[in-house]
């Protein structure tokens, strides 16, 4: 059995979880759609760096304990949560209009973007593996606790479920935000 310590966990998760969790960000509070609000993003597209402290993977007495380290990880993963696939979808009213009345589309696009905590969502719960009760913890139990962590991360989060985000403009607000962009009034 391979020997494994607090830093291990550490590093592993890093490299794993938390470096998927920071790649491919298109949109976030530095980068977003016009039209859109950015109250709806929680962070840059450089990601969310968090992670747990040492103290919070070990058990009591700085010993790495299976069901601390496996709580701990998991509770993170719904901070990375709010990395994920979002859709959105901004329309402009036309009420009015010469050309008729209804909604033109005006933006509609598919991306992964950093978005505020209120759109986490948690995902599942991960089969502990030897990472549990009565096991010794070595580094393949580990690192195999960790790649099924980063493995629902990816198929909740980047892959099968899309949030949408939604937003009906008025023609004066595209006007407006088209024109005092460029320092015109």
């Amino acid at each position: 059995m391979a020997e494994i310590k607090t830093a291990d966990v550490y590093l592993k998760f890093s490299e794993r979880v938390s470096a998927l969790s920071r790649s491919g960000i298109s949109w976030g509070t530095n980068n977003y759609p016009a039209n859109s609000l950015y109250g709806w993003f929680g962070g840059t597209t450089s990601g969310y760096y968090s992670l747990p402290p040492y103290a919070a993977i070990e058990g009591p007495g700085g010993v790495l304990d299976a069901d601390t380290m496996r709580a701990t990880l998991h509770a993170y993963m719904k901070n990375y949560s709010r990395i994920r696939r979002t859709r959105i979808y901004i329309r402009q009213n036309r009420t009015g209009w010469s050309s008729g009345n209804g909604y033109r589309v005006i933006y509609d696009t598919t991306t992964i973007a950093n978005l505020t905590a209120a759109q986490e969502i948690n995902i599942p719960a991960q089969a502990a593996g030897t990472v549990d009760d009565g096991y010794a913890i070595d580094r393949a139990g580990a690192d195999g606790f960790i790649e099924r962590l980063r493995n629902a991360y990816y198929n909740y989060a980047r892959v099968n479920t899309t949030h949408t985000l939604a937003r009906d403009i008025c023609h004066a607000q595209c006007h407006d935000s088209c024109h005092n962009s460029r320092g015109r009034r």
